[in-house]
């Protein structure tokens, strides 16, 4: 599970020195502590411990599937955070594997590169949080990161990967919109659109591609259609950068303005002024929402601590 990509957790009501006792002396221990984006071995119950490992990995609570061997845990997931799937393992741990190969939760079609090195990825954000708690000030923490942003126009060799983000991509996404590998290929071919991948790296390791934005052009007039950012990468000024660009690359192109739309869901109330915190005006057109800027007068500069390259 861990090189598929999926995210593992431990939480568990024990001493944690008796649980890194097991992981560094039992000789079929095939885990290790790094393949664990968070451990919550403690002795508070485990539904606010279910609750913080979700804060920590910055996901929606309703991504969370919790094995366990004890009836009680089970329902007190059930009653305090019913978004979680939960598997009781009521079983000799001998049919574990069969129930787990068995349960729909973790299907997928294919698996990209992201995916097989999400575990790490999650493992170094980890450090990252652990990093930003010990920083002196905000600033101090992106400048210590050594962000390293690549954003590259028509990415063709990400097609799945693109595609997979606008499908599961919530919280930082401004228009929710969905779209199939085909769609991403048309966009890329279409004269009409310009497509953006981003890809992030920092001294902790490789993000991989983590932001797309695709672009409607029609009478000189850049109209935003997509803008999403992985959670793994959200507060950490990538946003800025990315309009940074749009903005450099419309005046460019002599773009008369750049449209951007926010619309609303229960998930990603996070985004909700994000055009407004980078100076575009607000309108409305048949009763929804757009802002708007003018790429010759408004000015967003890409943020001093992360070294930003196009391709």
């Amino acid at each position: 599970m861990y090189e598929k990509g999926f995210i593992l957790a431990i939480n568990s009501k024990n001493n944690e020195e008796n649980v890194m006792e097991v992981f560094d002396k039992h000789p079929d221990m095939v885990l290790k502590p790094n393949n664990f984006a968070v451990m919550k071995i403690n002795w508070q119950n485990k539904a606010q411990n279910m609750l913080e490992i979700a804060q920590e990995l910055n996901i929606g609570i309703d991504s969370l599937v919790f094995f366990d061997d004890s009836p009680a845990e089970i329902d007190l997931i059930k009653q305090k955070l019913p978004e979680v799937q939960t598997v009781h393992l009521s079983c000799s741990p001998i049919f574990f594997p069969r129930i787990l190969e068995e349960l729909d939760y973790f299907e997928r079609l294919k698996y990209t590169k992201e995916d097989m090195t999400r575990g790490q990825m999650y493992t170094a954000q980890i450090k990252r949080s652990n990093l930003e708690k010990s920083s002196l000030d905000i600033e101090d923490f992106y400048k210590s990161l050594e962000m390293k942003a690549t954003i590259k126009q028509d990415d063709n060799f990400s097609i799945s990967r693109l595609s997979m983000m606008t499908q599961k991509t919530n919280q930082f996404n401004l228009t929710t919109k969905r779209y199939s590998e085909s769609d991403i290929k048309q966009f890329i071919k279409s004269k009409d659109y310009k497509l953006f991948s981003l890809k992030l790296e920092d001294k902790f390791g490789d993000n991989g591609i983590v932001g797309l934005v695709i672009i409607r052009i029609k009478n000189q007039e850049w109209l935003i259609d997509t803008f999403l950012l992985s959670c793994r990468v959200m507060g950490r000024t990538i946003e800025t950068s990315i309009l940074s660009h749009i903005v450099d690359m419309a005046k460019k192109e002599n773009a008369r303005r750049i449209i951007g739309q926010y619309i609303a869901t229960d998930r990603n109330i996070p985004v909700k002024n994000l055009y407004k915190d980078h100076k575009f005006e607000s309108f409305t057109v048949n009763e929804n929402d757009y802002w708007e800027a003018n790429p010759d007068t408004i000015s967003i500069l890409n943020p001093l601590w992360i070294d930003l390259i196009v391709k």
